[in-house]
């Protein structure tokens, strides 16, 4: 049950006071909203957020969202504010409704590994801590969570971490819920059932009835010997491994299924919890799903169910012929660029890989507990180990710094790489990593142009199938033959006191749903290319979240255009002030590519031609 201040609670109850409902939007690693909007409708389940926004940037472009609602008393505000969600899919209608939908869970769905021969609670805690979140159980003193997970010398890897989420549900009934302040709540639905938390008035209106069900409880332990719950006179339940001296649930019982609907809201309901309505018995736990929307009444309710767990979870043994082919498995090998190859194309050839590895004493990624700086000059070595500012303490490339940095467990802390003045004439490829901090490359923020990056052939900073956050700071970058100053298909990047200068193709490239390219200050424009920023295939690109101002020296010439979206591209110009002129078209808006000034003015962008809008492309 959750916690509520007894004058919210109080509110909530008579109506009085004003409701309080804003989505926060967050830049991963950020602890100010970048974004308050209040939506036009909301749904909040346990682990899942879907909600109707105004017109936004959200989408699928990686923003974490926070649900708050409360009341306005006497003046005061009285909030609950949710755990961080993780957008994984939107749509933005920006003709009729103008209006963005989307939806977010309370985990992302990327790639977990974690050790598996550990207690429940140790694997669910360390779950919860990839996510930059804790852990917290019902019934905390209960046994069943010291069970092993599973059999001793097992490893769970899961390329989609929802995964675990219902390998618990599986395993030993394991179900959660948001629990706010970004602690998730444990709770074994079994163990729940019987126990009463309190009581509600039967009184609300489409009340369920559904059957009683039955499950034969099935698990395997060490010795290979079979656990039985009841005899096999019902649906068999696989519940995997269960060690010799760890208990079985004490039931094998779905009780009655009920559900209550169009309630007035009450922040105490949460899921886990265990309420008499007095019938025959108490539920077993509820799962609550709170909503606000005009069309409904009430407008602000909720639903409470009883939870279902037995639902889709009847399964039988593990055919033998998967047991001796399981090692076998094919993978995926496209991103097999770096420690791995396309010959790695197994389980078994991947264990082989992994078991030459020489992993040092220490074995597995260094977890930081504090921020990290790391150095690099001209007259520095890669063989250095990059801790000091000296030629024989930094390193002598971008890259050798990125790739140490993105070699750890940045731990939630910031990893910052100071750059001495200098030429650097290496691509930097900008690598994915763990943890929610940002890798910072700073150069010379005062003089930019002391610091360059001049590339031949290739892009200058290029993120590509990596969720990660870069914010790149006081560098000039330049390329010849071909390649971008910056060219992003993933992640966020975020830029400050740039000098753009002469670049064989573009200054700012983004391309993919998952690419956010954002200039978060101030930066200057020495040189041209074919374009200044161009926005493709659902990708982002934001100036001027906050007042900037662009200085273009001498007259650069775009042979292009400047600012380019195509394909469902977004390129969003804001508080924007242009010091100087260029040459060349000023836009091109196509395939249904969107360019937001928010003056509608075409003579907007830097340039001395009019720029262009064609199939379906949007320019205000």
């Amino acid at each position: 049950m959750r916690t509520v201040d007894p004058q919210l609670a109080a509110a909530m109850a008579s109506g009085s006071g004003d409701a309080i409902i804003r989505i926060l939007v967050y830049v991963p690693g950020e602890t100010t909203p970048r974004i308050i909007q209040t939506p036009y409708k909301y749904e909040l389940t346990g682990t899942s957020l879907t909600a109707t926004v105004p017109n936004t940037i959200l989408g699928d472009s990686g923003f974490e969202i926070v649900l708050e609602r409360g009341m306005l008393i006497n003046g005061v505000e009285k909030t609950i504010k949710s755990s961080r969600f993780y957008i994984q899919s939107g749509y933005a209608d920006w003709n009729i409704t103008k209006t963005t939908e989307f939806k977010a869970n309370l985990f992302k769905d990327g790639y977990a590994y974690m050790y598996g021969d550990v207690s429940y609670r140790t694997i669910i805690t360390n779950f919860c801590a990839l996510f930059g979140k804790t852990a917290s159980f019902k019934n905390n003193s209960a046994a069943y969570w010291d069970n092993q997970f599973l059999p001793t010398g097992r490893d769970y890897t899961t390329n989609n971490a929802l995964n675990f989420l219902s390998l618990l549900r599986q395993k030993y009934f394991i179900f959660c819920c948001d629990n706010g302040g970004e602690n998730v709540l444990f709770y074994n639905a079994l163990a729940q059932v019987g126990t009463t938390d309190y009581a509600i008035n039967n009184i609300y209106k489409k009340l369920r009835l559904g059957m009683q069900t039955y499950r034969t409880l099935v698990a395997r332990d060490e010795n290979g010997s079979l656990r039985w719950l009841v005899g096999p006179y019902h649906p068999i339940h696989n519940m995997g491994f269960i060690k010799s001296t760890d208990p079985m649930p004490l039931t094998n019982r779905q009780p009655l299924l009920f559900e209550f609907t169009d309630m007035m809201l009450d922040f105490k309901y949460q899921d886990g919890d265990c309420i008499n309505y007095g019938g025959d018995e108490p539920l077993a736990p509820i799962v609550v799903t709170e909503s606000f929307e005009q069309k409904q009444i009430p407008t602000w309710q909720c639903k409470i169910a009883q939870l279902e767990f037995f639902a889709n979870t009847a399964g039988g043994v593990l055919p033998s012929t998967i047991e001796r082919v399981a090692a076998y498995t094919p993978l995926v090998t496209t991103n097999f660029t770096h420690n791995l190859d396309p010959s790695i194309n197994n389980l078994q050839a991947l264990a082989e890989r992994v078991d030459d590895l020489d992993l040092g004493s220490g074995g597995g990624r260094e977890l930081l507990t504090a921020p990290r700086i790391y150095f690099v000059r001209t007259d520095g070595s890669d063989s250095n180990d990059g801790s000091s500012d000296t030629a024989g303490g930094a390193f002598r490339t971008i890259q050798k710094a990125v790739d140490t940095a993105s070699g750890l467990d940045n731990g939630g802390y910031n990893i910052t790489i100071h750059v001495a003045s200098g030429t650097y004439t290496g691509a930097v490829l900008l690598k994915s990593m763990i943890g929610s901090g940002a890798i910072i490359i700073v150069g010379n923020e005062t003089t930019p142009a002391s610091v360059v990056v001049s590339v031949a052939g290739n892009n200058c900073f290029t993120l590509t199938n990596a969720p990660a956050v870069y914010h790149l700071r006081g560098m000039k970058l330049t390329t010849t033959g071909s390649g971008d100053a910056i060219y992003s298909e993933a992640g966020f990047v975020y830029f400050q006191n740039i000098n753009f200068g002469t670049v064989a193709r573009g200054h700012i490239e983004a391309f993919g749903g998952a690419a956010h390219v954002e200039a978060s200050a101030d930066y200057t424009i020495s040189g041209g290319g074919l374009f200044h920023v161009a926005a493709q295939s659902h990708s982002y690109a934001a100036f001027g979240k906050s007042p900037t101002t662009i200085t273009l020296l001498g007259i650069p010439a775009f042979t292009a255009f400047f600012a380019s979206a195509s394909f469902l591209g977004f390129v969003e110009f804001n508080n924007i002030i242009f010091m100087g002129t260029a040459t060349g078209s000023r836009y091109s808006v196509i395939k249904n590519g969107v360019i937001e000034t928010y003056t509608g003015n075409l003579n907007y962008f830097p340039g001395n031609a009019a720029g262009t809008t064609s199939s379906g492309g949007q320019y205000g």
